[in-house]
């Protein structure tokens, strides 16, 4: 993967130096002479479309918005009860702007904020598209990927009876989108889906293709940005973010994540989340 989420993100250093160029140019004479060689580097290596110092200078509450609340209440629960009141509160904006930032700090580093590019300094990737998707369109999203898991177990099925009993259990879409998947050469080996079970339990079907779905997602993610992969595994619960955060932890091969991406994008046109290419 490129750089560490847990670690210190040279992308973001070298676009937030950039920008400073950028920003002063015209204003002092050879701003690049501030800078010592090895930044100067930094400098050079940086080429986001409209440099601005924007993204830098929002306020930290801001970012936070963004992360699911399942995320921050898991660290909220180490502080004191009287502590957890008042960055409720920070978090509502119902403290002066100074205070807030100040006890916001220790959860915008924790989380991991600090290293995460700004969404618009995001390198080019056709994956950047899902930054756009709330965390409903993610987990809907992620439904339908597993529906490409369950075709594959389906393919060694002639019972007509248990197409009947799939077909009750998911909805006309998600019918439609599973017959085209069934037509389709999968990337991933098959993993046993445990049929005999959730044939008695339509609920573990569903709960199995969401799971299913979400590793491919992770999957698919392999090898992009490591803040892209942040923000979307922070949308999600901890629950399901977590989940794509290890899937995206594996060893893939870059054709294989490339096939994957195309699977995740093509569903997302599917489901009107994103325009079909002109």
């Amino acid at each position: 993967m490129k750089g560490q989420i847990n670690g210190v993100n040279p992308l973001k250093r070298s676009y937030a130096l950039k920008a400073l160029v950028e920003t002063y140019r015209g204003r002092v004479p050879a701003p690049m002479a501030y800078f010592a060689q090895a930044e100067r580097g930094q400098v050079e290596k940086a080429t986001p479309n409209t440099p601005s110092l924007e993204p830098f200078k929002c306020p930290i509450w801001e970012p936070l918005a963004q992360i699911h609340s399942t995320w921050i209440d898991r660290l909220l629960q180490k502080e004191s009860p009287e502590k957890q009141l008042l960055m409720q509160q920070a978090l509502q904006g119902n403290l002066l702007p100074s205070l807030r930032a100040f006890l916001l700090k220790d959860l915008y580093l924790h989380l991991g904020l600090d290293k995460a590019l700004p969404p618009s300094f995001l390198p080019g990737s056709p994956m950047n598209a899902l930054l756009s998707f709330s965390k409903d369109q993610l987990v809907r999203l992620t439904a339908y990927l597993g529906l490409y898991d369950l075709s594959l177990e389906l393919r060694k099925v002639i019972d007509k009876e248990i197409f009947t009993q799939i077909e009750r259990s998911l909805s006309k879409g998600q019918v439609r989108y599973l017959e085209m998947a069934m037509r389709e050469a999968d990337p991933l080996p098959e993993e046993a889906l445990g049929m005999q079970e959730w044939l008695k339990n339509p609920q573990r079907l569903v709960h199995l293709l969401q799971e299913k779905g979400l590793r491919r997602l992770g999957l698919a993610l392999t090898g992009q940005e490591p803040s892209l992969l942040f923000y979307l595994v922070h949308k999600l619960d901890l629950g399901r973010g977590t989940l794509v955060l290890e899937a995206a932890k594996g060893d893939v091969k870059p054709l294989l994540a490339e096939r994957l991406q195309s699977q995740v994008l093509h569903v997302s046109r599917e489901l009107n989340f994103l325009k079909e290419p002109a």
